[in-house]
């Protein structure tokens, strides 16, 4: 088995060097490989000449996560993709979790989340969060979704959409299977919480996950994400 990791960023220089350190070092079963490809959408920091030093590949594309990650899968020579955001730490069974879904007959996965701030707000976010994407069957793109590669290029990938674009490819995998749900956490940046504050960050995106369930487009919630 063949695990492609892709990694879409944007000016995450000061991350990018001690995520594919992390990854390196993460145990692997016998004769299990992986690749990490780093996909970057236009960077001015140091990404690609970090990237360019340890990743397998590095891909250049237009930025949006939808695009970027579809670039990633277009050069990926993996059974299993995982998408990994670039502010998250996948856990140390993560190869393992590969091979789980490899081996099933689900089509797809994701883990469950840790958010990497010891305040007890970020644990009741936690809490919600995993409940939700659990029960519902729709992951977010912080929850490292993998998916088949056979599925993934069948299904067409993600949808080129501006935001919701992880949320928009859960719908579509669901009617593949459900997924498996992993209960070892991905550790991610609780920086958008930390930068926005907390309440309003928790009410702004379960305000825009209701918009986008009521039909607004995915630009106009971009550009208010945004703002």
């Amino acid at each position: 088995m063949l695990a492609s990791i892709i990694i879409p960023v944007l000016n995450e220089g000061d991350r990018l060097a001690s995520l594919i350190g992390h990854l390196r070092q993460i145990p692997r079963l016998p004769h299990e490989h992986f690749e990490v490809i780093v996909v970057d959408g236009g960077s001015r920091d140091a990404s690609p000449d970090i990237a360019t030093t340890l990743a397998d590949q590095v891909v250049h594309s237009s930025p949006g996560r939808a695009l970027q990650m579809n670039k990633g899968a277009e050069h990926a020579t993996g059974d299993v993709l995982v998408f990994l955001h670039a502010d998250s730490m996948p856990p140390r069974d993560l190869f393992e979790q590969c091979s789980t879904l490899c081996h099933s007959t689900k089509a797809w996965s994701f883990s469950a989340v840790r958010l990497d701030d010891t305040a007890i707000a970020f644990r009741v976010i936690e809490w919600f969060m995993n409940m939700r994407s659990m029960l519902s069957g729709i992951a977010t793109g912080d929850q490292m979704i993998s998916v088949k590669a056979g599925t993934f290029r069948r299904l067409k990938g993600y949808a080129s959409i501006a935001l919701m674009e992880d949320i928009e490819l859960s719908k579509r995998l669901k009617k593949e299977s459900r997924p498996i749900f992993f209960k070892t956490p991905v550790v991610c940046s609780a920086r958008k919480w930390r930068k926005h504050g907390v309440i309003r960050t928790v009410v702004m995106m379960w305000l825009l996950r209701a918009a986008y369930f009521s039909g607004v487009k995915p630009e106009r919630l971009h550009a208010i994400y945004y703002a």
